[in-house]
């Protein structure tokens, strides 16, 4: 906690005795305070939620993402993945970091998708 001292104007521009103010610094999301991975946890989330993560098994889009990748060994993009489980590109994409992390996956090589660029393909591992 950082405490900062305030000053206000007061009514009929005269000044408003000094007031004490706490402030909370947060970290980022996506920061982190220690090097240690916690599943799901934020590196910053107390040891009590860190313990939860750990024990949570993978649901909804993860599920989704592990599951549509068993049923295609030859791997998937991102683009494909979104297709195979009914999910958008923007809820899938951001999984993919946390799977490969988590040695859940991996990037088997590229291809072209629909538009013509380069997509990585993703196996599980």
């Amino acid at each position: 906690m950082t405490q900062i001292e305030m000053f206000s104007l007061g009514g009929r521009g005269q000044a408003a005795p000094p007031q004490q103010v706490q402030i909370q610094e947060r970290v980022p999301r996506g920061a982190s305070r220690d090097s240690a991975q916690h599943g799901a946890a934020r590196t910053f989330d107390p040891p009590a939620a860190k313990a939860a993560a750990a024990r949570m098994r993978p649901g909804g889009v993860v599920a989704a993402i592990l599951d549509a990748l068993g049923a295609y060994p030859a791997g998937l993009t991102i683009a494909e993945l979104a297709e195979a489980t009914g999910r958008k590109e923007v809820s899938v994409s951001p999984r993919i970091a946390t799977l490969r992390r988590a040695f859940l996956i991996r990037q088997s090589g590229t291809r072209k998708n629909a538009s013509g660029m380069t997509a990585a393909v993703w196996v599980k591992a």
